[in-house]
């Protein structure tokens, strides 16, 4: 593929983030009930929220939300409502290549039915791959950035979110999209040994 054909990619992802950062504590002997050494419980819910994000080298696109766990329909529905909306507010044009990884709720048999019913371009994807998808330090970032904010509650992880994901630059999105190539092409001249990514 040519370099340019990778600014032409839809690239999606989704992750979880939780309310109050990751679900553990270390703590030292006799210090188990200390405040400091709890994690606050949430009622109705389990204290997270699901994110699904589209991005193009021209940025950011629409970001989709869910409470609880993500299945094939819950990741279709989220597809049909923001995936052409992410496209449009990147100016992707009609000519645009859908990518994501393979997740099971992504290649099990409703999936596929769904993108190819609606005539959608899917960017090939290796079965197994080191994980050269460029979204994930993106999560990262995003994670820190929220969690360094100490949301209270589901609205305020939200609202952190959407905040802290429209503040990425798209030269960032753009560094990483050529980075990836970089990546792509170290992954398959390693031919399945260790790269530096």
């Amino acid at each position: 593929m040519p370099h340019s054909f990778w600014h032409t990619v839809n690239w999606n992802d989704e992750t979880k983030i939780e309310l109050y950062g990751h679900n553990h504590i270390w703590r030292g002997i006799n210090k188990a009930y200390s405040e400091q050494n709890t994690i606050p419980t949430v009622k109705h819910g389990d204290g997270s929220l699901m994110f699904w994000e589209g991005v193009s080298s021209k940025g950011m696109g629409n970001h989709g939300k869910m409470y609880g766990k993500m299945n094939a329909a819950c990741y279709q529905k989220i597809l049909a409502d923001h995936l052409h909306s992410s496209a449009r507010k990147l100016c992707m044009g009609c000519s645009w290549t859908f990518q994501h990884d393979n997740d099971t709720k992504h290649k099990g048999k409703l999936t596929p039915q769904w993108l190819q019913q609606k005539k959608l371009k899917v960017l090939a994807w290796p079965s197994q791959t080191p994980d050269v998808h460029f979204i994930e330090p993106l999560w990262g970032d995003l994670k820190h950035a929220v969690h360094a904010r100490r949301p209270k509650t589901l609205h305020d992880l939200e609202a952190f979110c959407q905040d802290e994901w429209a503040a990425i630059p798209p030269a960032i999105i753009w560094g990483l999209i050529d980075n990836y190539y970089k990546r792509l092409h170290a992954v398959i001249d390693a031919k399945r040994s260790n790269t530096p990514y």
